[in-house]
């Protein structure tokens, strides 16, 4: 476990031990992706807008505007974790939820509260029926 769950997020971003919470949104490292390389298309852009624009929403909903405008959206949802999302979204690797669980290695309640959410802004950019 992290040092800090999600549980006691709100106390690690309102103190000064903010450094010491790093990473606290995934209890893994990444695993090394086996999605080939790819230029990146205009979808992947608009996923990428999309992605930023919930996760700024989500972390003022779930912290306070306060806390978003010091900290910024990394508070729910880090840079590499948003770009492994889109890397598996363009290779048609997020068809469901545990898929999902599986590339981004999030804890069970992050995923339980936010996973959905974010399938649903990949799946209107990347539709189901589309995927490879």
């Amino acid at each position: 476990m992290h040092e800090c769950d999600a549980d006691v997020l709100t106390f690690c971003a309102t103190s000064d031990h903010l450094a010491r919470c790093q990473d606290f949104s995934s209890l893994l490292p990444l695993k090394p992706t086996i999605v080939k390389a790819y230029t990146p298309a205009d979808a992947g852009s608009e996923l990428r807008t999309l992605l930023l624009k919930r996760r700024g929403e989500e972390t003022a909903k779930k912290f306070g505007h306060t806390l978003f405008v010091k900290y910024g959206g990394h508070l729910l949802l880090q840079e590499i974790t948003l770009q492994r999302i889109i890397d598996c979204a363009q290779a048609g690797r997020l068809e469901t939820r545990d898929r999902l669980q599986k590339e981004i290695s999030w804890e069970s309640n992050w995923l339980d509260k936010f996973g959905e959410s974010l399938l649903e802004v990949v799946h209107t950019i990347f539709p189901l029926h589309d995927l490879p």
